[in-house]
């Protein structure tokens, strides 16, 4: 489906012979069509380094895929339906046409009950937090283990893939930007090699296992009890982590909404039920991870940023990249601390690293 197609169908279409009257929500690689009581999310007909929409049977094939993974999580999946158009006028599931493309159907929620909304209206509270723990803690604990070793050269390219944005950083936030792309990575490799036997060690003890994938404050809604949402479903290897790389992006929200107390609070909440971190080297890796999850954010905040046709949100996707960029190195200049951590000392220990400001 085209661009101009896509606008049209926003307009025109109807879900059971009623006119959707639709709100249209875009990522990177989706269109969401948010309906008075359904959401539809169509995937962009890309083709990427790291997926493939870009023929309908593919789209097809992940749709099924994504509505079959994330029932694992909750169940506001409810179906894969297709896109028909006929004499001008579209239809979502019933009605005569052609296929042109399929959607993901979905109950639709409150977004205020979003995390990241949550998070940036202050709204987040420890309670939720230790929920949304013991949530993950429970999944996490029946997901399937892998024993596969990592691979520390495959760490390093996800990681050093952030010099891709070292000239956008250098052209629009000054050679200090592109000195921590470079720093990062340097950093980053040296971090690797130092720890390698440890990363491999705890995928032989169990902790790497096929899970979310892209469990970010953006695809969790605080409810009772938390509902999980969007799981990596085009390449099962990126959900083949370390549970801690799991965590590691939530916690690193927080940290960015200046909520160390609260990332404390989960990352402790986690760890009583699941024993995940073992001694001082692995809460050393997951401050890696937290890092690693810092510099997704960025290079998607560039991505975006290069793509923006309008000024405002152009400025903000920098803005935002600036303080991502700040954020890896603030954790870069993580102190370990003792390996015996009382609960009380807990909060102050893991907000050893400094946290980028919020842009103004």
């Amino acid at each position: 489906m085209r661009t101009e197609e896509l606008l049209d169908l926003k307009n025109n279409a109807y879900y059971n012979g009623i006119s959707l009257k639709a709100n249209l929500i875009e990522t990177h690689i989706s269109w969401v069509l948010v309906g008075e009581e359904f959401v539809f999310k169509i995937k962009k007909p890309v083709k990427l380094g790291f997926l493939d929409f870009s023929t309908l049977p593919l789209r097809k094939h992940f749709c099924y895929r994504e509505y079959v993974l994330n029932r694992l999580y909750s169940d506001i999946y409810l179906g894969v339906l297709p896109i028909k158009k006929k004499n001008g006028t579209w239809h979502i599931g019933r009605g005569r046409g052609r296929i042109l493309d399929y959607a993901v159907k979905m109950k639709k929620m409150d977004f205020n009950t979003q995390m990241d909304i949550m998070l940036d209206t202050n709204m987040l509270k420890i309670g939720h937090v230790r929920s949304l723990a013991r949530v993950i803690a429970k999944i996490h604990d029946k997901a399937e283990r892998v024993k596969s070793e990592i691979s520390i050269l495959k760490m390093n390219s996800l990681f050093n893939d952030l010099t891709k944005i070292e000239p956008l950083a250098a052209k629009y936030l000054g050679t200090g930007a592109r000195e921590i792309v470079k720093s990062s990575v340097a950093w980053s490799n040296d971090f690797l090699s130092k720890h390698a036997e440890r990363i491999h060690q705890r995928s032989n003890l169990g902790f790497v296992r096929l899970v979310h994938g892209d469990l970010h404050s953006g695809n969790v809604f605080i409810l009772d009890p938390p509902v999980l949402f969007d799981c990596i479903e085009f390449d099962d290897s990126l959900r083949t982590i370390d549970v801690l790389s799991e965590i590691a992006f939530l916690a690193m929200d927080m940290e960015f909404y200046k909520q160390k107390g609260l990332s404390a609070s989960f990352i402790y909440e986690y760890n009583l039920i699941t024993g995940a971190l073992l001694n001082k080297e692995d809460f050393e890796i997951l401050n890696y991870y937290k890092c690693y999850r810092a510099n997704i954010r960025a290079k998607v905040l560039f991505i975006r940023a290069s793509e923006c046709r309008n000024k405002t949100e152009f400025t903000n996707n920098l803005l935002k990249a600036r303080c991502y960029l700040n954020s890896i190195a603030n954790y870069m200049q993580y102190k370990p601390y003792p390996y015996k951590v009382e609960p009380r000392a807990l909060s102050a220990a893991l907000g050893s690293s400094d946290l980028a400001d919020n842009f103004q």
